[in-house]
């Protein structure tokens, strides 16, 4: 499928780099128009200087029109992204609302959508085929709806067909998914928390269709009245014995930007924050590390195996310690790789050393949750960098700058209690300091079920709270009432302007709610 918001970020520091090469012209075109006036104004005159001078005049005349019309060309591109981004949508949505009821009638039309589906759906119906079950992993929010449509898809072709979801995704709204009764029409089952040892098992069991003794699974269950998902008794929890080497084998590694995933952990070493409920959903609240040594080594194997030096760390998040210590081990064993991963903010990344050391180590890409910059936001939140100052973040922006260090930001909009003037203050920072960071990955408060927000709504002004989860990609979980700050459609209208303003001032926003 075409990435919009990739090729925007591929289009525009070429544009950049040809608008400089055209000014960089235009300024040698001036400097030799001068001197040519002179040489030809000179007393001194003579037929090769002449023919010289007007050699260079003529080459570099063509250079530069040759350079100024490809940037010219960029330019137009660059500014016809955002309407390419917008057509796009409407392409695949062709204006309808992404409920429950737009996706199962959407599978059944003759889509765009839906021819790319038919890829998968006629490599699953070959004579000699012997698939019997298909793992869609939804990583990300803004995957979540193509996940279900492709499916619907496949169920519709294949009745067969084992389909199970799984990512952190799904086990974070898996209680907002079984609610919805019309899932089980074309979705056998949902994969939460650590998914190693249900995948064997899935693959092990999936003729027999038995799923109850799968750990960490909702499967399909009936009760002689309704057909709904239940939960398996059984529990697995991956632990550092049984890190291994993962295999690629017969991947295509060019889907994947030649980036290996790697593990270092699991679960998140802070765990803390009033919207998160991953150590619920996980079924442990420890977190569990692996070490340095035995990281590099996998890297190591990895790197040689499939000749490929690009790795990025799918953590929750990774903690400053461990990154010190994977830098060293890397430097230490002279293992030459680039890696990029997710972690929290904090007053180590105002250290030279330090983040010169993560530089060196081949650290390209951080992905930091900054949430807001309002005090009062972050303290309610329980961010762990709720008590740095902005002008601290500023620095440890200026920072990871300084040494190379590629940074998305995540930020979130309409946290409980949060007015109009807090979440502008957020909003103004990002434009006012648009050149500190790279990308941005703007998110709408969701309450979910089982989060500090949603045990204790009291401590965050919530007077009411809905029975049901509303199965809404915008904002997937539970409608809310609060009691001051912005209400759900305030906060929802200021996230649609800010975005609008944000792209307005050129800022590269990596969607990961659909508009």
């Amino acid at each position: 499928m075409f990435d919009a918001n990739m090729e925007y970020i591929r289009l525009m520091p070429l544009g950049w780099f040809l608008c400089s090469c055209r000014k960089i012209f235009l300024i040698l075109s001036n400097s030799l128009l001068r001197a040519s006036s002179h040489f030809l104004s000179s007393k001194e005159k003579g037929p090769g200087r002449i023919c010289l001078t007007k050699k260079i005049i003529s080459c570099l005349s063509i250079v530069e029109t040759v350079i100024v019309n490809i940037a010219k060309g960029i330019k137009r591109a660059e500014a016809n992204i955002t309407d390419w981004l917008g057509l796009l949508k409407k392409r695949e949505t062709r204006g309808i609302e992404w409920d429950m009821e737009s996706i199962v009638s959407y599978s059944r039309k003759d889509t765009h959508l839906y021819r790319r589906c038919s890829v998968l759906v006629k490599r699953l119906n070959r004579r000699n085929s012997n698939y019997n079950l298909v793992g869609i992993s939804v990583t990300h929010l803004s995957q979540l709806l193509f996940a279900l449509i492709l499916a619907r898809v496949v169920k519709c072709a294949n009745k067969e067909v084992l389909i199970v979801l799984g990512g952190a995704q799904i086990t974070k709204y898996i209680n907002e998914l079984i609610a919805e009764k019309r899932l089980v029409d074309f979705i056998d089952g949902f994969v939460v928390g650590d998914g190693e040892e249900p995948l064997y098992q899935l693959i092990n069991n999936s003729s027999s269709k038995n799923f109850s003794s799968v750990p960490n699974f909702f499967y399909k269950y009936s009760n002689n009245s309704s057909l709904f998902y239940k939960r398996s008794d059984n529990v697995f929890l991956f632990s550092s014995n049984e890190y291994t080497v993962p295999d690629f084998t017969n991947f295509s590694f060019g889907h994947y930007e030649f980036r290996l995933p790697i593990a270092a952990s699991s679960g998140c070493w802070w765990g803390k924050c009033a919207f998160c409920l991953r150590p619920v959903r996980y079924g442990k609240d420890k977190h569990i590390i692996f070490s340095a040594d035995k990281v590099v080594n996998v890297i190591k194997q990895l790197n040689h195996k499939y000749n490929i030096g690009n790795f990025v760390f799918v953590d929750d998040a990774i903690s400053s310690q461990f990154m010190l210590n994977i830098s060293e081990c890397l430097i230490d064993k002279n293992i030459s790789v680039k890696w990029s991963g997710v972690c929290i903010l904090s007053r180590d990344f105002l250290d030279d050393d330090f983040c010169k050391l993560l530089s060196k180590s081949g650290c390209r890409h951080l992905s930091i949750g900054l949430e807001s910059v309002s005090p009062r936001i972050l303290t309610a939140m329980n961010k762990y960098h709720r008590g740095m100052a902005v002008n601290e973040i500023i620095k440890v922006l200026i920072m990871l700058k300084k040494h190379n260090i590629f940074v998305s930001l995540h930020v979130m909009f309409g946290f409980p209690t949060e007015s109009i003037n807090e979440a502008e203050m957020t909003l103004e920072f990002l434009i006012k300091h648009r050149g500190l960071y790279d990308s941005l990955i703007p998110h709408l408060f969701s309450l979910t079920k089982d989060t500090p927000v949603y045990k204790y709504p009291h401590n965050f002004s919530i007077t009411n709270i809905s029975d049901k989860p509303v199965f809404n990609l915008r904002r997937l979980g539970f409608d809310y009432e609060a009691a001051c700050g912005m209400n759900m459609h305030e906060s929802e209208s200021f996230f649609v302007d800010a975005i609008k303003r944000l792209r307005i001032n050129k800022i590269t926003i990596i969607e990961y709610v659909f508009q």
